[in-house]
């Protein structure tokens, strides 16, 4: 799924239909490289932050919207997490994604907005499987699980534009998608 984000925006970006620029939501800024190096040693980097005023209040003002826009949305993803616990019980999913033509897109799409974590995933699916839900959806419900994790989709869109936050879902989903079609396939040849 790496490879498949990392070429598929590569193509993306050398066709045009992809701008570098105007991808990420934060402002990089580029030191300079003509410095010498008795200026670069004589620069030494200011840990302390809260000793400069300036510095603790962009800290103060940083983390608080950030802990504010992580405990709203791992609210909402605690709550899905847990009405989908109560209401739909695992052995229904596993009915659903036994076996079948939708089942691997059925558990991709599940997959999406549930939130388990890497090591949750593998015994939760592994249960799942033990009920009845073929390997390949168990396994592309996994992929797209930890690929859309809540962690991993806070960390890129506090980074990056609508656009190329929907960029990275569908790689995400289309990784899921390919990679359990592959495991069918190879499941099937042998």
């Amino acid at each position: 799924m790496g490879l498949l984000g990392g070429y598929g925006t590569m193509l993306l970006t050398r066709t045009g239909l992809l701008s570098t620029g105007d991808a990420l939501r934060i402002t990089v800024q580029r030191k300079s490289c003509c410095k010498s190096r008795k200026q670069v040693a004589a620069a030494k980097p200011v840990w302390r932050f809260w000793l400069e005023g300036e510095r603790a209040q962009a800290f103060l003002t940083t983390s608080a919207t950030t802990a504010w826009f992580l405990i709203r949305w791992l609210t909402l993803a605690f709550v899905i997490e847990s009405l989908m616990t109560a209401w739909l019980p695992p052995e229904v999913i596993a009915r659903w994604l036994g076996t079948g033509p939708f089942a691997i897109p059925l558990a991709v799409l599940i997959g999406v907005p549930v939130y388990i974590n890497g090591l949750a995933a593998v015994p939760f699916v592994a249960g799942l499987i033990q009920l009845g839900m073929s390997a390949p959806a168990g396994l592309a419900f996994m992929l797209a699980t930890t690929a859309t994790g809540f962690a991993a989709m806070t960390a890129v869109w506090a980074l990056v534009r609508p656009k190329v936050f929907a960029l990275y879902i569908a790689f995400a989903v289309i990784g899921a998608l390919l990679a359990g079609y592959v495991y069918a396939v190879v499941l099937a040849a042998v």
